[in-house]
């Protein structure tokens, strides 16, 4: 990840879901994933998506 992919944070289970849902239907291909966290790719633009920790 570098300072210039934006983060977008969701909760885990459905909102993680909903923004998986719709970035895929918006274009972006998952580039990697771990536990935790995904990033996604839609030609040279990339998004890192996390899940945050209950607090």
């Amino acid at each position: 990840m570098t300072a210039h992919e934006p983060v977008h944070h969701v909760a885990g289970g459905g909102e993680l879901a909903r923004a998986l849902d719709s970035y895929l239907a918006e274009g972006y291909d998952i580039e990697r994933a771990a536990d935790g966290w995904l990033v996604l790719r839609r030609g040279s633009v990339r998004i890192t998506v996390v899940v945050a920790l209950p607090g």
